[in-house]
C-alpha cells in the first residue's frame, strides 16, 4: 500500500484511495474478512464482544456490511450491570436465527442481583435457549443468591438441541455451604450434541449435566472438594470420554485401597495446579489406550506412590502411552523427570514448559551408575521453550550426550522465539528435526484457565518468591510472607501452597511452635531450604528445656540434607536446648550445603565437657562464618571455602586453631574477614595485624585485590616495613582505610607505610567522615604540598557523605593532576552524585560513578546492623 501511495504523487488523496479501494469489495467478501477477523480476536477484555460495533465505525459501508452479517452478532455477553437490556436485545436481534455463544457474568455485590432484574433478564434469554451452541457461566460470589438460582432453575427447563459446549466457573466466597440447593440437574430436556463441559468453583457444586456424549470433561475445586463418591460417578456417566483435565486438589476422601475406574476411551489425561494426590488419580484410572498425560506443576513426591506400583506389576500402568508433560515448579523438582521415566518408559515425546539447565543432562541423560544407559530409552523428540542464554547450552549437552549413550533424540519443538535466541541452530538442524511450535501453549490454551497463564506452574509464583527474596530475613514480614499473600483471595493462597520455594525459608524463632515448623517443613516438599534458627530469648524463663529441644531435633534432622543455608544466631548466651539442636546436626549430610553461619555469645564458663561439633559431607559448602558460639563449639570441614568471616565474641581463638583453619582452605580461599582482636597466643616472630577498637579489616590472601583496615600509627607489620625488599601482597590494588580521629595528627607517617607495604594501589576507599583529612595528606609530605604524590598509580577514589568539603575533593584532584599522577574515577553515593549535580568544573576532569563500594563491603559482614562499628567514630 505505501509502494502505491509513493508512485500516485503528492496529489493523490490517500483517504479516498484507501476507502475506494476497502468499499470496492464484494459484501460477501468483506463480511467474510469480518468473520475471519472476529474468531482471531481473544474472547476476553471485551473485544470479542465490541468487534461489530468496532468496524461499523470505519465507513458507513462498512457499518451496512457489519449490520446485516448475523454472524458477527453470534457472541453475546452479558456483563453486569443487567439493568441495560436493549443492547442484548440488539444483539441478539441482529444474530437472527444463527447458534449463538452466550457469555453470562454473574455480578460480585449483591446488590446488583436485584431479582426483579433477573426475571427481565431471564424473559430474554428463555426464549433463545434452544439456539445456544455454548453457553459460559463465571463470577465471584458471597454465596449462592435467590436471584442466580432462578438462572439454575431457568436453565433447568430449557431445550438445547445444539448445545456442544458449557462452562460454569467461579468462586464461592461464602466457606459454607448452602445445603437448601443441592446439585441441580440442568438439560433435563437432554443435550445430544453436548461433547465439552468444564465445571469450576460454583459450577462444580451446583451444576450436573448430562456426561453421556461428553467427550471432554474439565473439573477444577475452589474452596471445596468433591467426595470420591460424587468423581466417581462422574466418571462412570463419561461414556465417551477421551479427555479429562482436573485442577487442584479435587477429591477430598481418596479410600483405601483405591477404586479403579475403568474408562477405556480416554486418551489424554491433563492435571494442572495444588494436585496432592497425583498417584492416586492415576491409579484410580484405568485407561489401556491413554496417548498423552500431563502433570504442571509435578515434584518427584507426586509419583512415588505410582512408581511403586509399576515396580510391582512389571509393567506401565498406561502401555501406550505416547507423549508427556511435567512442569517443575523449582531445580530440586526437576527429579521428578527421572523418576517419571520408571513409571511412563513408553514415552516418546517428552513436552517441558521449563526446565532449570543445572539437572537437565542429569535427569534425561545417562543414569547415575553410568552402567544402565540412559533415562528414557525410547524418547524420540523433546519438547522445550522459551530458551535463554542461560540455558542455551544445557540443550546442546544433552543432545550430545544421549547421541554419545546411542538413545539420540531425532526430534526437537521450540516455540517461535527460542528459535530466534538460538545461536547454533545451524548446528541444531545437522543432528535432528526441528520443528517450530509450541505444544504446551497449545495445551494450555484449551484449559479451563486458558488466559491465566500463570495459573498452572511458574509466573505468579516466580513473583511472590522475588517478593519474598526482597525482604531482610529479620524481618516478621519475611517469616509470615506466604500466610500474608495466602489471605488476599482462594487463587493466591492456591498459588502460594503450589510454590514450594515459598516455603523454603524455614525460620526457627521464638517461641517455638513445632506444629508450624512441620507444616513449613511439608510444604516445601523437596526444594532446598534455607534454616535460620533464632535463640534471642529476652528472658529466661522463655528458654526452652532440653526436652523440648529434642523433638525439634527429631523434626529437623531428616531435613538437614536439604539445607542450602544455615543460620544460627542469638543475642543472649547460648543455651543448652539450642546445643541439642546443634549437636544433632552432626548426624547428617549436607550436600547442598553452601553458607553456614553460627554466631552468638558462648557461656561464661566455658564448658570444656562439649566437644567441638563437626558436619560432614559439605562438597558445596563455600561460605563460613563463624563469631563467638560457632567459633566455640563449630569445625566445619572448609576445604571448598571461598569465603570465611571469624569473629570472636569472649573467648579468643589459639593460634594453632587459627593456623589450621587457613591452612585448611588456603587452596580455595578468596576473602577473609577477621573481626576485633580474635587470635590468642601469636608466637614471638609473628606481630598481629593489630586493630584498636571494634575495627575490622577484610584480608584477601596473598594473590587477593583487595585489603581493608583502620588506619593510625604502627599499624602495619614492622617485618614487612623493615625488611622486606619486595611487597607481601604484590596484587593488591584496592585499599578500604578509615580514619579514626584520635590519631589524626600521625596520619602522615601512616600513610608513608602503607605506601610502603602497599605500593600497587589503584582504587583507594574511604568510607568515613574524615576522607577530607586523608586526601590533603596524599598530596603532602611533612605537612608541605609535595610534588611527589603518594601511590603514583592510583587512578580512582571512592568517597562518601559529601557535604560542606567538595572543594578539598577539588584541590585534590587539581594537585593530583599538576603532579602527573591523575584521578580519572570518582565512585559516590546516591546523596553525594546529587550535590554535584552543578559542579561541571569537576565533572570535566574526572568521570563520577554512582556506586557505594563500602556499603557493598559492610553489608555482607558481621555487625552490618552497626553502621559506624568499623568507621572509628565513636
Amino acid at each position: 500500500m505505501a509502494n502505491l501511495q509513493d508512485s500516485a504523487g503528492d496529489t493523490m488523496e490517500p483517504d479516498r484511495f484507501c476507502s475506494g479501494t476497502i468499499d470496492s469489495l464484494p459484501p460477501e467478501l468483506l463480511a467474510c474478512i469480518f468473520e475471519m477477523a472476529q474468531i482471531m480476536s481473544l474472547p476476553s477484555g471485551g473485544r470479542l464482544r465490541r468487534f461489530p460495533f468496532i468496524v461499523s465505525q470505519v465507513s458507513r459501508f462498512w457499518r451496512h456490511v457489519a449490520l446485516g452479517c448475523a454472524m458477527l452478532w453470534c457472541n453475546v455477553d452479558i456483563s453486569p450491570p443487567w439493568t441495560r437490556l436493549d443492547g442484548l436485545v440488539f444483539y441478539l436481534e441482529r444474530s437472527k436465527s444463527c447458534l449463538i455463544d452466550v457469555t453470562l457474568t454473574i455480578p460480585s455485590s449483591q446488590n446488583d442481583l436485584d431479582v426483579s432484574n433477573v426475571d427481565d433478564l431471564l424473559s430474554i434469554l428463555n426464549l433463545q435457549y434452544h439456539r445456544c451452541r455454548t453457553i459460559n457461566i463465571s463470577g465471584t460470589l458471597h454465596k449462592i443468591a435467590p436471584a442466580v438460582m432462578k438462572i439454575l432453575t431457568s436453565m433447568h427447563l430449557g431445550q438445547y438441541p445444539n448445545m456442544e459446549r458449557i462452562v460454569v466457573e467461579g468462586s464461592e466466597r461464602d466457606s459454607g455451604l448452602d445445603v437448601s440447593h443441592p446439585h441441580s440437574q440442568i438439560f433435563i430436556s437432554g443435550a445430544p450434541k453436548l461433547a465439552d463441559v468444564r465445571l469450576g468453583g460454583i459450577g462444580l457444586l451446583y451444576f450436573q449435566p448430562p456426561l453421556g456424549t461428553v467427550t471432554e470433561l474439565h473439573l477444577a475445586r475452589e474452596k471445596r472438594s468433591i467426595s470420591f463418591n460424587d468423581f466417581s460417578r462422574m466418571l462412570k456417566a463419561c461414556s465417551a470420554l477421551k479427555t479429562l483435565a482436573i485442577y487442584d486438589d479435587l477429591v477430598s476422601d481418596w479410600p483405601t485401597p483405591l477404586q479403579v475406574h475403568n474408562v477405556p476411551s480416554l486418551r489424554h489425561l491433563h492435571i494442572y495446579g495444588n494436585m496432592l494426590s497425583v498417584s492416586q488419580l492415576l491409579l484410580s484410572v484405568s485407561a489401556p489406550d491413554l496417548e498423552a498425560l500431563s502433570i504442571a506443576p509435578v515434584v518427584a513426591s507426586d509419583l512415588q506412590l505410582m512408581c511403586a506400583e509399576s515396580k510391582r506389576n512389571n509393567k506401565p500402568w498406561f502401555p501406550v502411552l505416547r507423549s508427556l508433560t511435567l512442569a517443575p515448579p523449582h531445580p530440586s523438582a526437576m527429579k521428578a523427570i527421572s523418576v517419571a521415566s520408571e513409571c511412563f518408559p513408553t514415552t516418546q515425546l517428552l513436552i517441558l514448559p521449563n526446565f532449570y539447565s543445572e539437572s537437565l543432562v542429569e535427569t534425561l541423560g545417562l543414569k547415575s551408575n553410568g552402567l544402565d544407559g540412559t533415562h528414557w530409552p525410547h524418547l524420540d523428540g523433546l519438547a522445550i521453550r522459551e530458551i535463554q542464554e542461560k540455558n542455551e547450552a544445557a540443550v546442546y549437552s544433552l543432545i550430545e550426550s544421549r547421541r554419545a549413550a546411542g538413545d539420540p533424540l531425532n526430534k526437537i519443538y521450540l516455540d517461535a522465539v527460542s528459535i530466534k535466541r538460538m545461536t547454533r541452530l545451524k548446528w541444531l538442524e545437522d543432528q535432528m528435526l526441528v520443528v517450530e511450535a509450541d505444544p504446551w501453549g497449545q495445551q494450555q490454551s484449551n484449559a479451563l484457565h486458558a488466559y491465566d497463564r500463570d495459573r498452572f506452574y511458574e509466573l505468579l509464583g516466580y513473583i511472590f518468591e522475588t517478593t519474598q527474596t526482597m525482604l531482610h530475613s529479620s524481618e516478621d514480614y519475611f517469616r509470615y510472607f506466604p500466610f500474608i499473600t495466602a489471605q488476599v483471595s482462594q487463587y493466591w493462597r492456591q498459588i502460594v501452597l503450589a510454590t514450594p520455594a515459598l516455603w523454603s525459608n524455614l525460620d526457627i524463632s521464638p517461641p517455638w511452635d513445632l506444629t508450624a515448623i512441620q507444616t513449613y517443613i511439608d510444604r516445601s516438599k523437596e526444594s532446598l531450604i534455607d534454616l535460620r534458627l533464632s535463640y534471642g530469648f529476652c528472658d529466661s524463663g522463655q528458654h526452652p528445656s532440653t526436652e523440648s529441644a529434642h523433638p525439634l531435633a527429631l523434626i529437623l534432622r531428616p531435613h538437614y540434607r536439604r539445607c542450602r543455608t544455615i543460620e544460627v544466631s542469638g543475642v543472649t548466651q547460648i543455651i543448652p536446648a539450642i546445643l541439642v539442636v546443634l549437636e544433632s546436626m552432626q548426624h547428617s549430610t549436607y550436600p547442598h550445603l553452601r553458607r553456614l553461619l553460627v554466631e552468638g555469645r558462648e557461656k561464661a564458663e566455658d564448658d570444656h565437657n562439649m566437644d567441638t561439633l563437626r558436619l560432614r559431607d559439605t562438597p558445596r559448602l563455600t561460605d563460613v562464618r563463624l563469631r563467638g558460639t560457632g567459633l566455640r563449639y563449630f569445625r566445619p570441614p572448609l576445604t571448598n571455602v571461598t569465603e570465611l568471616h571469624l569473629a570472636s565474641v569472649r573467648n579468643l581463638l589459639p593460634y594453632a586453631a587459627f593456623c589450621a583453619m587457613i591452612q585448611s582452605c588456603s587452596a580455595s580461599l578468596i576473602t577473609l574477614v577477621i573481626c576485633d582482636d580474635l587470635v590468642l597466643g601469636w608466637p614471638d616472630s609473628v606481630e598481629l595485624l593489630r586493630v584498636l577498637g571494634a575495627s575490622a579489616h577484610d584480608l584477601c590472601s596473598g594473590s587477593g585485590s583487595n585489603l581493608h583496615c583502620p588506619i593510625h600509627q604502627g599499624f602495619l607489620l614492622k617485618e614487612d616495613t623493615m625488611r622486606k625488599t619486595s611487597p607481601r601482597f604484590p596484587m593488591l590494588k584496592s585499599l578500604t582505610v578509615t580514619l579514626s580521629p584520635t590519631y589524626a595528627d600521625l596520619i602522615e607517617s601512616s600513610l608513608d607505610q602503607a605506601e610502603f607495604c602497599f605500593p600497587g594501589i589503584k582504587t583507594l576507599v574511604l568510607p568515613n567522615f574524615y576522607w577530607p583529612l586523608l586526601l590533603e595528606c596524599l598530596t603532602s609530605r611533612g605537612g608541605v604540598r609535595s610534588m611527589v604524590p603518594r601511590w603514583p598509580q592510583l587512578d580512582t577514589v571512592a568517597l562518601r557523605a559529601l557535604d560542606g568539603n567538595i572543594n578539598v575533593l577539588h584541590q585534590f584532584i587539581l594537585d593530583r593532576q599538576v603532579a602527573g599522577a591523575p584521578i580519572r574515577t570518582l565512585y559516590l553515593d546516591a546523596e553525594s552524585v546529587k550535590k554535584l549535580v552543578h559542579r561541571e568544573d569537576l565533572r570535566q576532569k574526572v568521570s563520577i560513578v554512582e556506586a557505594d563500594p563500602w556499603r557493598v563491603q559492610q553489608s555482607a559482614s558481621f555487625y552490618s546492623e552497626e553502621k559506624s562499628r568499623f568507621l572509628g567514630d565513636d
